[in-house]
């Protein structure tokens, strides 16, 4: 048996548990599925679900012996204590999600943050496999945890049908307005000010620049966003301060030219990715793991940064340029490319 565990994301976990059982299911496994209690909405069908890292020691303890236990991303320092002391962790393996790992990145790091990063590096020790989304945050388990035999494996695209867009025509860009996301949420890490300060030269041209404010990020946060789009670009700024369906949200990423992060590290995988398939352009600061990753399986990025030397035409015809990338997606990916490649994993957890 194989018990998957996931934080409070269900717009990850669902799709996740359908991926693991229709495309990773071999003869003899058997899997289940624990979640993190959702803080807004209602529990799930096809979860057990854990309140806190104490019911979660709990459930831990009551597994079957036998059992592997593999943890899609866990957040909380209480959560690394507990399971570096339990008495299973060997039957463990963990996939690094990367904001894991940012905050041994910080300058002036203090005495508990040094102290957190050895008691995450003993658990790193102890745990079975160590899994990450990318070869750039392989580096940083084995700079800052010692570990240096992390396995790259990333999550697969969903949701989307990519063989359908690969038989359709393509879409003209830049025939009208030009739509723009900024960020992937509402949390500060998307630097959301930063991109529409750089975007403000182009407030009188046929723009709008939209935000996705809907979640993980504090209202105040939220407020300030708000403000500096309206203040910059009036009513051609959008702020989408409601939960969409997965429909809807892949509507919206139809439907823009382009999206533009300024995050310092791995974030919003999904957008980039719903991105490369409807072959719209895709900006992201070099210096992240996400951007080195994509690059070298051959997929075409634009730089955040250079975005402050270019005027509008070049700005236009930056975005209109032709990809490889939905082929790419598809053969690297996709839930078919990478699923055998997460069933061999999972025999030999």
């Amino acid at each position: 048996m194989i018990i998957h565990i996931f934080e409070d994301t269900p717009h990850h976990y669902l799709n996740m548990r359908k991926f693991f059982l229709e495309y990773c299911s071999y003869k003899g496994l058997e899997q289940c599925f624990w979640a993190k209690s959702p803080s807004k909405g209602i529990p799930l069908d096809g979860f057990s679900y854990y309140k806190n890292t104490q019911e979660l020691k709990r459930k831990l303890y009551k597994k079957n012996n036998d059992a592997s236990v593999l943890i899609h991303g866990s957040f909380e320092v209480r959560t690394w204590l507990m399971l570096l002391l339990h008495r299973n962790t060997s039957q463990m393996s963990y996939v690094f999600w990367g904001a894991e790992l940012y905050r041994y990145q910080m300058e002036n790091i203090t005495v508990k943050q040094k102290l957190i990063q050895l008691m995450h590096r003993a658990l790193c020790k102890r745990i079975n496999k160590v899994i990450c989304l990318n070869s750039g945050d392989a580096v940083l388990v084995d700079k800052y945890l010692k570990r240096n035999d992390a396995i790259v494996l990333p999550y697969p695209i969903q949701g989307i049908d990519l063989d359908k867009l690969s038989c359709m025509p393509d879409k003209p860009i830049n025939t009208g307005t030009l739509r723009l996301l900024v960020g992937n949420s509402a949390s500060p890490s998307n630097n959301h000010i930063s991109v529409l300060k750089q975007l403000e030269k182009y407030a009188g041209e046929d723009i709008r620049v939209i935000c996705t404010l809907n979640y993980a990020g504090p209202q105040d946060y939220i407020d300030d966003v708000i403000a500096h789009g309206r203040k910059s670009f009036g009513e051609k700024f959008e702020a989408i301060t409601e939960m969409l369906t997965k429909q809807q949200h892949n509507q919206l990423i139809e439907s823009v030219d382009a999206c533009i992060f300024s995050h310092d590290r791995q974030q919003g995988l999904f957008v980039v990715y719903a991105m490369f398939a409807y072959g719209k352009a895709v900006f992201m600061k070099r210096k992240i793991t996400s951007f080195s990753f994509l690059t070298e399986l051959g997929f075409s990025l634009n730089e955040t940064d250079n975005i402050d030397g270019l005027n509008w035409q070049d700005f236009l015809l930056l975005i209109s340029l032709k990809t490889n990338n939905l082929a790419l997606l598809k053969n690297t990916l996709s839930e078919e490319a990478l699923a055998p490649q997460w069933i061999k994993l999972m025999k030999n957890l």
